[in-house]
């Protein structure tokens, strides 16, 4: 479930002597919602469920980082390396709600929309629509009565809020005469005429959605009922009645943060979620609105891995403040047009920004080598630390966001000699340390781990298949048995380990007897719990509390030859670690497969074979803030030191250390040290 909301938090920052409280809105999760009342149709019952409920919480998020270690011997790097190769090179298939419906429900034939004449409504006009409740996940049916009607847009206000007209009106003269424009020149444009073949946008205007929620994009509103029954089947957003009144100027900033969602969702469905954050957040500084305050926050602790996502949206308050000035430095950085490819870029994440900077052929000034997005992140920590034109050649300043906060130093020393600084740091996460140690010249060194967990287990040196993890995706994992000459009993047994979005990530394994038409298994540990419309039958769900042994019965496969397939689907928004396989048995084949020499027969779509070790890179900056040096960058790969010596500086001049792990494939920290000489 596409869960693209924007949240009203109550944040209290403090600013020199003075206490500031800031009512602030910030983008957010996604809902794969649903449905508008009259598209509903029948849905078979094709499949027997077991009971049982997912595991509520997860897993610690982060293991304790390995101390710092010895090298590593060459057949340790060859396999690290190849662990993060086979990350690399794997496709992930997005999710396609009509392909799922039949794959899961049976159905067949489901067009994409509409072909008969849109419904012109009336002011007045009464229409069922589904919402959800952010904080309960619960989807439900409400009606509401259309306030509101143009070429553009419709629209609803759910029946008992109260609303003024006029100022009805207002807000939505500014919507339809810049926002709308705004977002289509620079995002694109939304589904037009979309599902309901109908070109006005739907807004609704409702209450119960989360207690602080302002507001949110619904991506499974993109399809018919018959694709996911709950579907409202029009292009549209929503804006809670409980928190946003149509005379608070934030309201246009939060329809103009979810039309940005409900565009990018159009042309880039399985985007992963902190960029699309960024861009949504980017569209209400395009339209003159305030970011909402989470990049001061996000000043103030810098601690947050920028290409990351929490599943408690309560959490999220500093990735909203990293991912929108990160964009926005992209902006001013590269200009309109650069930042508009990478938006529309089908590739998703660093690896887009990768694609885009290529293919323009962008150079670093310093080097005249193409700049990835490594070299890039590297400026805008720079620029979040001094954000001066003066500084240096120019580049390390936000000109369009003039207001943009500086960043918090992590930690200052005072006396340097002989001091060694044991850390640890996320990923694309950023340490500045600063040595104030006037008159000083300084030795330093800095070493780092040079591997990585990919997931917060311990799995040692075993090879295991897993999930993968993305927005917005299903992957496979498929194998056919011959039980032609078996008979009954015939057991399945396996090991698994899992950490899904609740209510809204799940695992299946299905069978089929033809390769068309599939069956979901009853497992022992899935749940058919469905408050939000997302579980297709009986899935794997939460956490599973550690790694647990299954036992399937496939008795019923007797005789035949028969097709598994694990399958893992997630919404557009917000994944936890994913699904992990093990140690597969059928006793009455007399197979078993432990991953650890090859695939065991099984076809991965989107599932990778690994061990739960790569490489740890590092990006580390030195500069002197008084700008009178040269800065220095190093982008170090596994096992590569530094060692450099650092003239004194004056009384008043300072050097900062800005140290990042750049590991994309995993969410754990690393250790790194820090001698002084």
């Amino acid at each position: 479930m596409d869960k693209s909301e924007k949240l009203v938090l109550l944040v209290f920052l403090v600013i020199l002597v003075s206490a500031c409280c800031l009512l602030v809105a910030c983008g957010g999760m996604a809902l794969l919602l649903s449905s508008v009342s009259g598209f509903l149709s029948p849905t078979a019952d094709t499949v027997t469920f077991a009971d049982g409920t997912p595991t509520p919480g997860s897993p610690s998020s982060v293991i304790q980082p390995s101390p710092m270690a010895t090298k590593l011997s060459s057949e340790d790097f060859e396999r690290i390396y190849h662990t993060l190769s086979t990350l690399e090179n794997t496709f992930i298939p997005s999710a396609d709600l009509i392909y799922l419906a039949e794959r899961f429900e049976g159905k067949k034939g489901i067009p994409r929309q509409l072909t008969t004449p849109p419904v012109a409504y009336e002011v007045g006009d009464r229409l069922d629509f589904y919402k959800i409740n952010t904080d309960t996940n619960v989807s439900s049916v409400t009606t509401a009565v259309l306030r509101y009607a143009s070429d553009t847009l419709y629209f609803w206000v759910e029946e008992g809020v109260k609303i003024d007209q006029k100022e009805l009106q207002k807000t939505l003269d500014v919507f339809e005469s810049k926002i709308y424009p705004t977002n289509q020149e620079f995002f694109g444009t939304e589904w037009i005429p979309g599902v309901d073949n109908d070109p006005r946008l739907y807004i609704l205007y409702a209450g119960d959605l989360g207690y602080s929620l302002a507001g949110y994009n619904a991506s499974s509103d993109g399809v018919l009922p018959l694709a996911y029954k709950n579907s409202n089947a029009h292009e549209m957003f929503y804006i809670n009645s409980d928190v946003q009144t149509l005379s608070d100027p934030y309201t246009l900033s939060v329809m103009a943060h979810e039309f940005q969602h409900l565009i990018h969702g159009y042309h880039d469905p399985n985007e992963e979620l902190w960029i699309n954050e960024g861009f949504s957040e980017l569209a209400t500084l395009l339209n003159g609105y305030s970011a909402g305050g989470f990049d001061y926050l996000f000043s103030y602790d810098t601690d947050v891995q920028l290409n990351d996502w929490s599943t408690e949206s309560g959490k999220n308050d500093v990735h909203y403040g990293a991912s929108f000035l990160y964009v926005t430095y992209l902006l001013d950085r590269f200009g309109e047009e650069i930042t508009k490819e990478v938006v529309a870029d089908q590739l998703d994440g660093f690896t887009s920004i990768d694609h885009v900077l290529a293919k323009n052929g962008l150079t670093d000034p310093d080097t005249g080598k193409i700049i990835n997005a490594d070299d890039f992140f590297v400026d805008w920590t720079i620029a979040n630390l001094m954000n001066d034109t003066w500084f240096d050649d120019g580049r390390y300043a936000y000109r369009i966001y003039a207001s943009a906060p500086t960043a918090s130093i992590t930690e200052t020393l005072t006396s340097c000699a002989g001091k060694q600084l044991d850390r640890t740091v996320k990923q694309y996460v950023t340490d500045y340390i600063e040595l104030d140690c006037p008159g000083e010249e300084i030795s330093l060194q800095f070493s780092g781990s040079p591997t990585v967990p990919v997931l917060p287990i311990s799995s040692g040196e075993n090879h295991f298949m897993w999930s993968n993890r993305a927005d917005g995706s299903v992957t496979r994992l498929g194998r056919e048995f011959d039980l032609t000459g078996v008979s009954a009993p015939i057991t399945l047994r396996y090991e698994t380990w899992y950490d899904l979005e609740v209510d809204y990530d799940y695992v299946y394994l299905l069978a089929s007897i033809d390769g068309e038409n599939w069956q979901i298994i009853s497992t022992p540990s899935c749940s058919r719990k469905n408050v939000s419309g997302n579980n297709y039958g009986c899935g794997y769900n939460g956490y599973s509390g550690g790694w647990i042994e299954q036992e399937i019965d496939l008795s019923a496969y007797a005789g035949k030859k028969v097709t598994l397939s694990f399958e893992y689907v997630t919404d557009e928004a917000v994944t936890a670690e994913g699904f992990l396989l093990d140690n597969i048995q059928l006793d009455a084949l007399n197979y078993q497969a432990d991953f650890e020499s090859d695939d065991g027969g099984w076809l991965p779509e989107g599932f990778v074979n690994i061990e739960n070790l790569i490489p740890q890179s590092f990006l580390v900056t030195i500069l002197d803030t008084s700008g009178k040096s040269k800065i220095q960058k190093y982008a170090l790969d596994a096992g590569d030191e530094i060692s450099v010596t650092l003239p004194p500086l004056s009384s008043g001049q300072t050097y900062v250390v800005i140290v990042s792990g750049s590991a994309r494939f995993t969410r754990q920290e690393a250790s790194y040290r820090i001698d002084l000489r």
